[in-house]
């Protein structure tokens, strides 16, 4: 799984080779949040399946994201703060082995933070329940960059789920969900913030929801060990 935003192995320009050491703490939590959720549903499985797969995230498509790096270039100023990429954080497909069509999707929301903070659970179930699948196009994309029959594969398989997205997607799209939430800070009174014997109530949608909650100590040192320029240079 590429973390590069084009995908591809060679250095970016600058002030573009600054992606992704050179954005706010906020910014990199989201970065990995969004990683961390494809990994989860690839190797964890959801909706009782364990055979999903991510075939590309959307980094490169974070525009903003590099529009600021052009920014703190030219007027010499750091940013504290970045607008997060709107759209879909992750999409996790499963597809037929005999025709490679993809049969079911899971959605995925991710939350990265250094402390518990329930709006943010709420807003992941929110979201979860509410959004469309809006990205599949922004995938096409990504997918363009790879010269591989794999890569050709998925886009022709997301050219036919787009059609049936518009066609009748509440009889022709097999849809879960799912929220990654990833903290540093340990519950005190039970094993989860996220309560697991009671729905959280701003998930509205009636579908299949997964929810994992990972407890990591020290997100941010750990996130910036990963998003360092020793790693990307």
């Amino acid at each position: 799984m590429s973390l590069h935003p084009t995908g591809q192995s060679q250095p970016l320009p600058s002030p573009y080779d600054q992606y992704p050491f050179g954005f706010p703490d906020i910014a990199v939590q989201g970065l990995f949040g969004e990683v961390l959720a494809g990994l989860l549903a690839e190797t964890c499985g959801a909706a009782g399946f364990d055979n999903w797969e991510v075939p590309a995230h959307l980094f490169h498509t974070h525009i903003i994201a590099f529009q600021q790096l052009e920014q703190q270039s030219q007027s010499g100023i750091t940013a504290t703060t970045l607008f997060g990429r709107t759209g879909d954080d992750c999409l996790a497909f499963r597809r037929d082995p005999k025709t490679s069509e993809i049969v079911s999707v899971l959605y995925c929301e991710a939350k990265c933070t250094t402390r518990h903070n329930i709006s943010l659970v709420q807003e992941a179930h929110a979201k979860a329940a509410t959004s469309g699948i809006v990205d599949i196009f922004q995938l096409i994309e990504a997918l363009a960059s790879r010269n591989s029959t794999d890569a050709d594969e998925w886009t022709n398989a997301l050219r036919v789920l787009h059609g049936r997205l518009h066609s009748n997607p509440s009889v022709s799209i097999d849809r879960s969900d799912a929220v990654y939430y990833l903290h540093g800070q340990a519950p005190i009174q039970r094993a989860t913030w996220i309560d697991s014997d009671n729905p959280i109530p701003e998930y509205t949608a009636a579908r299949h929801l997964h929810a994992i909650e990972v407890h990591l100590s020290d997100v941010l040192v750990r996130v910036r060990s990963i998003y360092c320029p020793q790693v990307w240079t």
